[in-house]
């Protein structure tokens, strides 16, 4: 009948390469299974990058809107404070946007202190030629423009009482500037517009 001993032994060592052989094919279907469901993410991935383009440069240019809306409000602030006047000599409140590009366009050059699309060369409203606010990339072929391709809207109290019209409230304050936002529509400070004076 053969040692007992002996046949616990193969029967240990039996069960032991069976259970190794079993660890072994789960541990290959896991791999299996994982590779798998990478594989699926990325591909996920790419087919939304590139059914949604739109959208993911919509979250891109979040952040960088409000930078710049800051940024103009700033430097008109700033040129105020230098010269102890706004940066423009109509007697009554005014509004730089798309629709008046060619005042726009001058007003951006004056803060700038480099020459826009309609290079105004407008070193006379800027007399001591100091650099209020940085060029955006392609400023000189596109204007100072929102990262949705329009121009920012720039209200300024040129009449110095304080106080502007915006849409259908007064706002108090000598400088406004808002993004037309992903949308593109100037919604006077409402929708998707991003203000200066929204947190």
């Amino acid at each position: 009948m053969g040692d007992p001993e002996k046949r616990r032994r193969l029967t240990t060592e039996t069960q032991r390469h069976k259970v190794f052989i079993m660890e072994e094919k789960n541990k290959f279907h896991f791999v299996r299974i994982s590779i798998i469901i990478i594989i699926g993410i990325i591909a996920g991935a790419i087919l939304f990058f590139h059914a949604f383009p739109g959208k993911i440069k919509i979250v891109e240019h979040f952040p960088k809107a409000p930078r710049l809306v800051r940024a103009i409000q700033m430097s008109i602030l700033n040129y105020e404070s230098t010269y102890g006047v706004l940066p423009w000599d109509t007697k009554k409140d005014f509004k730089f946007c798309t629709e008046n590009k060619n005042d726009y366009d001058i007003l951006l050059e004056i803060l700038t202190c480099t020459p826009g699309p309609g290079n105004s060369n407008m070193a006379k409203g800027n007399t001591r030629n100091i650099k209020f606010l940085d060029i955006i990339n392609e400023y000189q072929k596109e204007g100072y423009i929102d990262p949705w391709g329009k121009r920012f809207s720039i209200y300024l109290d040129l009449d110095y009482d304080n106080t502007v019209k915006i849409g259908n409230g007064n706002r108090k304050g000598t400088v406004f500037v808002y993004s037309s936002g992903p949308n593109g529509k100037d919604e006077e400070g409402g929708g998707d517009d991003i203000c200066s004076w929204k947190d």
